[in-house]
């Protein structure tokens, strides 16, 4: 079963940096958590991290150095705002 987060990078939420998710082996109970590549932090719960959606028939290693330039502030989820507005406000940024 997929869910929504396949298919998206992940951006470190106010940072901006791109986020991999790290085996917690030292962290009993818990599976994985995201480190950010850009500032170094860990430790990062999924509420801390943006997805952002790849688009159709985008290189996702484009898509992910373009990313890279957006700029801190740019980086933040709405949560005012539905799954569909974010990526759509997220992409155009990125783009």
């Amino acid at each position: 079963m997929s869910n929504r987060w396949d298919g998206c990078i992940k951006l470190h939420e106010n940072c901006g940096g791109l986020v991999r998710w790290v085996e917690a082996v030292h962290t009993p109970g818990v599976g994985y958590f995201g480190e950010c590549i850009g500032c170094g932090e860990s430790d990062l719960v999924v509420e801390e991290i943006v997805p952002v959606e790849v688009p159709d028939g985008e290189r996702i290693a484009e898509f992910k150095e373009r990313a890279g330039g957006i700029g801190r502030d740019a980086v933040s989820w709405d949560d005012e705002s539905d799954w569909d507005a974010n990526q759509e406000r997220l992409q155009e940024q990125i783009a």
